[in-house]
């Protein structure tokens, strides 16, 4: 018969047996931050049940993945899970209100075509390839001769704008002659010219302690003139032109595909397509009186295959499909990642640099 104290030591053993799993977990689970490379971000999060979620992000990429991990020793391996292929690809989703986002969205999409077209009518580059940095003026200043400087900036940057003024309209003008090109490339030597004196002069007038000179844009023909953006008007409503909304979009994930073609079908038979943007949004004008109700959904990009859907007939609103992200882009890594024990921080073996710091060390 045991006496009390070896009870006791049994139970200890017991209950230290039982927790040397859940501690081998439990020493390194918690929420990782990755350092040391560039232009890249990246979280991983370690639960003690022995689950993991990741992400990376560098340039337009992201990834991520879930799935569980394991430690041997000074190493841990994630396991990735692949992604569900039993699910649809693409679902029907919920329905939204035409509201004050969705007319910007559609204000925004009028204001891009307007600039297209200004492109197009006026191909003159007006953006300068590089500027001088305004020099900077050691000891005391001698502010006549800087002020003199100035003038003398003023003076050729209302030259360069003249010259603009004078080159632009003959180049467009010349669209489609012969000579075409080479009148075009005069005006965007022009147009560069300008933006630099422009530049200089400023410069020139803050190292004088001169206000800024208002010297104002160049007077172009108004195929040049770039519209205005628009903006909703919040306390009209009534006055929205309101259109019809196609969201493609992964709820769960948060992200929203870009460059999906939408064949949009109207009760009428007529066709109108768009490629989804912003927030995974393809929008289509109001057609007043007239709704649509099939949509057909392709792309090459993330190799979706035609998919055609009908809906409740619908004029005005937004009408959302929910996508799996996680079948387009499969795994972010072939089965395992392995990472190294380092103190408090992983090193991941794959990469070469960088490692993942434990979050509030």
């Amino acid at each position: 018969m045991l006496d009390m104290f070896g009870l006791r030591l049994l139970t200890f053993m017991a209950v230290a047996l039982m927790g040397s799993a859940a501690w081998a977990k439990g020493d390194v689970a918690g929420h990782y931050y990755l350092q040391g490379v560039r232009e890249t971000g990246s979280e991983l999060l370690l639960r003690p049940d022995g689950r993991f979620e990741w992400y990376i992000t560098y340039g337009a990429v992201d990834q991520t993945a879930r799935g569980t991990w394991t430690r041997t020793g000074d190493m841990i391996e994630l396991h990735a899970e692949g992604p569900d292929r039993s699910a649809p690809l693409l679902r029907l989703d919920e329905r939204g209100e035409w509201d004050a986002s969705t007319e910007q969205a559609l204000l925004d999409l009028a204001h891009e075509q307007a600039l297209a077209d200004v492109e197009k009518a006026c191909p003159i580059q007006q953006i300068a390839e590089a500027t001088t940095p305004p020099s900077i003026a050691f000891g005391t200043p001698d502010l006549p001769a800087l002020k003199a400087e100035a003038e003398a900036s003023l003076a050729k940057a209302k030259a360069a704008r003249e010259a603009a003024e004078r080159t632009v309209p003959l180049a467009i003008r010349s669209l489609g002659a012969p000579d075409a090109e080479a009148r075009l490339q005069v005006a965007r030597d022009a147009m560069t010219d300008w933006q630099i004196a422009r530049a200089h002069a400023e410069a020139a007038y803050r190292n004088a302690n001169l206000p800024p000179p208002d010297l104002g844009e160049p007077r172009l023909p108004e195929a040049c003139t770039p519209p205005p953006e628009s903006r909703v008007d919040t306390d009209h409503p009534e006055r929205w032109k309101g259109g019809i909304v196609i969201s493609i979009a992964d709820p769960e994930m948060g992200m929203a595909p870009k460059g999906i073609n939408v064949t949009l079908t109207y009760a009428d038979g007529m066709t109108a397509t768009a490629k989804t943007a912003h927030r995974g949004w393809a929008i289509f004008p109001r057609r007043p009186g007239i709704t649509a109700g099939h949509v057909l959904i392709d792309s090459d990009v993330y190799q979706l295959g035609k998919v055609a859907f009908d809906f409740p007939p619908l004029e005005k609103g937004l009408q959302a499909f929910a996508i799996d992200v996680r079948q387009l882009i499969g795994a972010p890594f072939v089965e395992t990642m392995a990472l190294r024990v380092e103190g408090d921080d992983l090193i991941p073996t794959g990469i070469g640099r960088g490692r993942y710091v434990r979050e509030g060390r």
